[in-house]
Parts: structure tokens; C-alpha cells; sequence
């Protein structure tokens, strides 16, 4: 995905959000917390997105959301 450009990225805002605490060392319980979610609602956002952003793990997925702007 190096080519991969943010308008291409179908990331909701929700998603966009959870990943930016994933930026900042959050864990799925804490951000469950934080947001008012449930943590397995956390971690249904944190695949989709490794998914769409066709990353393995959440830390090439934070690494590519800082690469293309979005965090």
C-alpha cells in the first residue's frame, strides 16, 4: 500500500479516531472507556481497519496513518 493515497483509505471517522489513540499507546479496554463503546466494538474498529489499510498489525497501521496524514 506505499502508493496508497488518503482519499482511497474508506476509514470512518470512528475508525480514524480509534487509531489515533492506538497512536498514542492506548490499549482496546482503555479506549472503550474513554469513548463510552464496548471493547469488543474497540476491536471490531481495530480490524476493520488493519483490513482496509491492508497492514498486518496495528503498528504498521499507525505507521502508515502518520506516512499518509491521517494521524
Amino acid at each position: 500500500m506505499e502508493g496508497q493515497k488518503i482519499s482511497s483509505l474508506p476509514l470512518s471517522s470512528r475508525e480514524i479516531e480509534i487509531l489515533g489513540l492506538v497512536a498514542k499507546g492506548m490499549r482496546s479496554k482503555d479506549i472503550a472507556n474513554q469513548l463510552f463503546i464496548s471493547i469488543n466494538t474497540v476491536n471490531n474498529h481495530r480490524k476493520n481497519l488493519l483490513e482496509k489499510m491492508e497492514v498486518s498489525n496495528s503498528s504498521e497501521a499507525v505507521k502508515l496513518a502518520a506516512k499518509l496524514g491521517i494521524i
